[in-house]
Parts: C-alpha cells; structure tokens; sequence
C-alpha cells in the first residue's frame, strides 16, 4: 500500500505486482473486477513481453469495471546507452517508442517509456495513473453513470451490489478527507 496525494486529497493505493507470471493468472483475473486502474509493463528489450500485453488488455476488456484507467510502460529504456558489445548478456531494444504508443492509443491508455535504473519516468507514470484513478472515482462520486459491468440487473443482486458499493465509496471518501478508515 501507498499512500499519495491527488488534487490536495490523499489518497491510498493498493499495488499488485504479478509480473505477469502464469501461475498468478487466476488469481490476477478476479483482481480486476472492482479495480480503478491498471498498469502494464513490458521490456522494452524483450518483444514477447510486449506481445503478451495484448492478452492483458483483452482480459482488461473482459473483467474490468468500462471506466477502468490503464498506463501501459515500456521499461529498461536505459538499454539504449548500453554497449551491448561489451555487455553480451543484454539484449538491444527491439519494441520501439513509436510501437508502444500505437498500442496504447488503440486501448485508449496512458503511455511512458521508464527507467527504474535512472528513475526516468517512473513517478510520472505513477502520478498519470493516480490522477485518472481520482478523476474516476470523482466522476463516481458526483454521480455520473457507471460502466455497464458495474450494473446488475436482477434486483436482488442489484441491492447487495449497492450496498458494497456504498461501503467502498465511503471508505474511498474518508481516505480523500484524510481520515482513518
């Protein structure tokens, strides 16, 4: 957990990293049926990371509340200034700058190319999703619609559904007015 400040409100993240590994993959899926937004990553020196954020975006699609925000990162930029005559272990960049931002404006995503080694980009990337995450759960609050998959249709479970919701958004109220859930 983490706590951040967005628009003078704090807020609290919960991270889950699964680098993506298949044997997280059921349970990453029911992760992302109440989640507010999502960050993806691949190497920018490894092209099947790169391929696999497909699969990820389709699962998104699929599981994901429709207003669900996702920054999709391109990592190890700093590949570029390597000399990967002397460092042979390290693969040259093969997914270019231009490619992930093709991919990310077809999902409708935030993009960014870091660098954990230099620090390049990483809080920004942080700091794009943290704000769109605020902007959904105003949007929310203020009493805009909500996606499609947020809605139920049979009333029985429409009133548990609401009442949970009603839960969640409380608590999501006091931690932007500071106070301890």
């Amino acid at each position: 957990m983490k706590d951040v400040e967005v628009d003078k409100k704090k807020m609290k993240l919960h991270i889950w990293d699964t680098a993506g590994q298949e044997r997280f993959r059921s349970i990453t899926l029911s992760y992302f049926q109440n989640v507010h937004g999502v960050m993806l990553a691949y190497a920018v020196n490894r092209r099947e990371s790169f391929v696999e954020i497909e699969y990820w975006m389709n699962v998104i699609k699929k599981r994901a509340p429709k207003d669900v925000c996702i920054v999709l990162v391109g990592t190890k930029i700093d590949v570029d200034n390597i000399d990967t005559t002397k460092e042979t272990h390290i693969q040259k960049r093969c997914v270019s700058f231009s490619e992930g931002k093709r991919l990310a404006d077809a999902h409708n995503a935030r993009f960014f190319e870091t660098s954990a080694k230099d620090g390049t980009n990483v809080n920004e990337a942080f700091e794009a999703l943290n704000e769109e995450i605020y902007k959904v759960i105003k949007r929310r609050q203020d009493g805009e619609p909500m996606s499609k998959s947020m809605m139920i249709s049979k009333q029985k479970e429409r009133v548990g559904c609401l009442r949970a919701f009603g839960r969640f958004f409380a608590k999501v109220k006091r931690l932007f007015a500071g106070q301890k859930s």
